[in-house]
């Protein structure tokens, strides 16, 4: 398989293409500045691709022929919880959240139209944050 992961130099992103690289797959893991964890890896089957999703800007690099599995995992919280409180959020600061959290993910299904096999698969991962049954947490 052929899988797509953006967001991939740490945290959840970095766990999945050690997981497809494991089970032998091909991955195209993007990050936007720093390779992170993804300069440790030495595999054949990795390939590392700069990309800022929060730009129009397309990856710095080669993208490959067929998708099969596209992880759109890319994301930012934002301001600290305190800056996030009503009272001191500010406008542009969420502009910035939703640019990349939700409008980067729109940036990359559209640049890798016309590469998705047939029965491909796109993932758009979320945290704790964007949950609307556990809503517990509160304060942002």
């Amino acid at each position: 398989m052929q899988i797509f992961i953006t967001g991939s130099n740490r945290g959840l992103g970095l766990g999945f293409v050690r997981h497809y690289l494991r089970q032998g797959h091909d991955v195209w893991a993007c990050y936007r500045s720093d390779p992170g964890g993804l300069a440790a890896i030495e595999s054949p089957k990795l390939h590392r691709l700069r990309w800022d999703v929060g730009t129009d800007d397309g990856p710095a690099g080669a993208l490959p022929e067929n998708v099969d599995l596209l992880i759109n995992n890319a994301g930012i919280y934002g301001p600290d919880k305190d800056g996030q409180s009503l009272g001191k959020v500010t406008a542009q600061a969420m502009m910035e959240v939703f640019n990349i959290d939700c409008i980067g993910p729109l940036r990359v299904v559209q640049r890798l139209l016309g590469r998705f096999s047939g029965g491909a698969v796109i993932a758009n991962i979320s945290s704790k944050m964007g949950s609307s049954a556990d809503n517990s947490s509160g304060g942002t």
